[in-house]
């Protein structure tokens, strides 16, 4: 059977019905990032959204993750227990040659210490000061650096190394199933405020994409929301 759009918005719709859907304003987790993948091949389709971001109920450095939510007729149920649902972790942050990164395990302060922090086992030194106002990051506390403060200002120089990996972003996917649509920016519902992706002219568009086997240079029709900017409550719990 060919794919179907209407099926494909249905079973978004679902997820966000189930909160398995990502939830951009999570009171637990500091947005710092996002990207979207679309796969389609035959009658198969998958839809992973990375959200990078803080938790600091995860606990030390393990609260730096990207969380893949990858939803699809092809993806395997989870622990979830949802079909066509999976959400995985990846935790590309750890302590840096200087120290510990945290003042406390289950904090969000950055040691006054700390000096650099590793990316996927790679030395990175803190970002100067002036890097927070330029990338419009207003601090809480000047001298009290935070986790999520800190890792929005990484993301402009170290983005692919802190988003996942190809051999990450398509565990769990057929194998060589093409790559249809990869969006960095776009109009993402607000899953706790009711809305649904199939009320999005973005996501209609997306569906239709992955249904018919296309996606290159298909844009975004919406103005996008998905900076952390737009989201002011998240991590307020």
């Amino acid at each position: 059977m060919p794919l179907n759009a209407s099926e494909i918005l249905a079973m978004l719709d679902e997820a966000a019905a189930r909160f398995t859907f990502p939830v951009l304003d999570n009171g637990y987790v500091y947005p710092a990032d996002v990207r979207l993948s679309g796969f389609s091949s035959g009658a198969q389709w998958a839809l992973v959204i990375e959200v990078l971001g803080f938790n600091t109920r995860a606990g030390g450095t393990e609260g730096f993750d990207v969380a893949l939510y990858r939803l699809g007729n092809c993806i395997p149920k989870g622990k979830e227990g949802q079909e066509g649902f999976r959400l995985d972790f990846v935790f590309p942050v750890d302590d840096g040659p200087s120290g510990e990164l945290l003042v406390e395990r289950y904090g969000e302060l950055i040691s006054p210490a700390a000096r650099d922090v590793l990316i996927r086992g790679k030395v990175v030194p803190l970002p100067a000061p002036e890097a927070y106002p330029r990338e419009e990051i207003q601090l809480v506390e000047p001298t009290a650096l935070r986790a999520y403060e800190l890792l929005r200002a990484l993301v402009p120089e170290h983005r692919e190394q802190l988003l996942a990996t190809d051999e990450e972003l398509r565990e769990e996917l057929p194998r060589d199933m093409p790559l249809r649509v990869r969006w960095d920016a776009w109009r993402h519902p607000d899953v706790a405020g009711g809305e649904r992706p199939s009320g999005l002219e973005t996501f209609r568009q997306l569906a239709e994409a992955l249904a018919r086997g296309e996606g290159a240079g298909l844009v975004p029709p919406e103005p996008p929301n998905t900076h952390w900017s737009h989201w002011p409550l998240a991590g307020q719990l």
